[in-house]
């Protein structure tokens, strides 16, 4: 993906794997809903928002504006990305519900 670096790589594929952890189970699911809130809607995409922008000033000394301006897009997509995590949350116990209705 065009917008990613290494650090959303990296925290992306850590919250796929807690998702699906059976850790996760014991934590309240309110909890949980506020704490992935505040995750994806400011502070993963705001630290990712840093880190590519250090990353620019560094690599060319000079950051225009228009240059960096795909930066913004990162909001958006941790916003798709935590919209899609809470979906399937939500789809996984319809889903065991039919499981075990068919006996399979």
């Amino acid at each position: 993906m065009i917008f990613f670096n290494a650090f959303d790589y990296f925290i992306l594929a850590i919250v796929i794997l807690l998702h699906f952890s059976p850790l996760l189970k014991r934590v309240n699911k309110y909890l949980k809903y506020i704490f992935g809130a505040i995750l994806f809607l400011w502070a993963l995409p705001y630290t990712s928002f840093i880190i590519e922008l250090n990353y620019v000033k560094n690599t060319r000394g000079f950051v225009d504006s228009f240059e960096v301006s795909y930066v913004l897009m990162k909001y958006p997509i941790y916003w798709l990305s935590g919209s899609l995590l809470l979906f399937f949350t939500w789809l996984r116990p319809v889903f065991s519900r039919e499981k075990s209705e068919t006996g399979d």
